[in-house]
């Protein structure tokens, strides 16, 4: 999100900038009921992300964190012999799994909501949705963003020390060639 689009825009941006449309991501990676749970582990690997909404034609239908993926891999583990068969991740599928009813908010929902429904319920992620389609996703992450770049916003640049360089040395620090 760039601010200065809404600093250019003037005060009817002022209650946009503070709706969850703002600041959500919305090129949201998701999985399908019937996708492998080895294959879900691999997407939240590569993409580093913690959560994935579980979508059939774009409908918002679960969530898989990387928690259920971990609890389901121990479980799997744990078990021995004949019992073992069918629990292999490959074959495991994500509606195994998955969390079907989701938390979710708008995205004309305040950032201030999403981030106490976050904290109440100590997850990680909303899905955000129009009517049951999935249209993004905000995180923490998201949240944190929303928090410095609005802190920033309201602080006096003149007040606000610039950021250090790496490649100049610290003020009292001795130089090496």
């Amino acid at each position: 999100m760039n601010l200065a689009n809404f600093l250019r825009v003037g005060p009817a941006s002022e209650e946009s900038i503070m709706e969850v449309r703002s600041w959500m991501t919305r090129d949201v990676r998701t999985v399908s009921p019937l996708d492998s749970v080895a294959r879900a582990k691999q997407l939240l690997e590569e993409y580093r992300i913690n959560q994935l909404p579980v979508v059939v034609e774009g409908k918002l239908v679960g969530i898989l964190t990387d928690r259920d993926v971990r609890d389901a891999l121990a479980s799997a583990a744990e078990l021995s012999g004949p019992a073992r068969q069918g629990v292999d991740p490959r074959h495991m599928t994500v509606e195994t799994v998955m969390t079907p009813h989701v938390l979710t908010v708008l995205p004309e929902d305040s950032i201030v909501y999403a981030a106490r429904l976050l904290r109440r319920e100590r997850i990680g992620a909303l899905p955000v949705v129009e009517g049951s389609r999935l249209v993004g996703i905000i995180t923490r992450s998201d949240l944190l963003e929303a928090l410095v770049e609005l802190a920033a916003l309201r602080s006096d640049s003149s007040n606000v020390a610039p950021r250090a360089r790496f490649d100049e040395p610290f003020a009292g620090t001795d130089q090496h060639p």
